[in-house]
């Protein structure tokens, strides 16, 4: 399946002694990492048709029951000795795919709801969103690790699926959104200066 590219954090040294129990269990189950990613995929997907039918709280929970089978795939891959350069790359677009239609979801009841700033809000999160797994793809794609940032996957989801679960998505977002640029910047300056590029 993959064998991800993450730098070592707080958030490996928390949760992945949890990680490996699911894991185990789920192989002695005999299911692959791919299967985990896609149905971690799924789960994801399917908050986004709760935040449609109103039911934001469910959502949240959805949210971040698909966001731990996604900590957990590629733990299956290593254990299993199965990673692939394609299982990596499935994981990568699927995690962009779902946490778009997500917000997606948020535009579109923002609007339905007559509320166009929160619609620009979470279109302004989605494109800043992108644009930091963006900057870590192309920053790799040129041979420079670029896995750092205060804000990454993990707490965008962590962010907004609390936003669900409590109501207040207006200002989850705003985290996102916020914390994504510095993020974004913090990528950037990372490259240049590892490059020692001239501005």
């Amino acid at each position: 399946m993959k064998n991800k590219s993450s730098a070592p954090d707080w958030r490996h040294r928390i949760f992945m002694p949890a990680a490996k129990y699911i894991a185990r269990c789920l192989i002695r189950m005999h299911i692959s990492a791919n299967m985990i990613t896609i149905t971690g995929f799924l789960i994801v997907t399917s908050s986004a048709l709760l935040i449609v039918l109103d039911r934001e709280f469910w959502a949240g929970l959805m949210m971040l029951a698909g966001s731990l089978l996604d900590g957990v795939d590629g733990t299956v891959a290593k254990l299993t000795e199965n990673a692939t350069k394609f299982g990596a790359m499935l994981d990568s677009v699927l995690d962009r795919l779902g946490e778009g239609i997500v917000l997606l979801a948020l535009i579109y009841i923002a609007a339905a709801n007559e509320q166009p700033l929160t619609s620009v809000l979470a279109g302004t999160t989605i494109i800043l969103s992108f644009l930091v797994s963006y900057t870590r793809a192309r920053a790799e794609g040129l041979g420079v690790p670029c896995a750092g940032g205060w804000f990454t996957r993990a707490e965008r989801v962590i962010v907004l699926a609390i936003g669900l679960l409590t109501g207040f998505i207006v200002p989850a977002l705003s985290i996102v959104a916020v914390f994504s640029l510095v993020t974004f910047l913090q990528r950037l300056y990372t490259v240049h200066e590892k490059t020692k590029t001239k501005i």
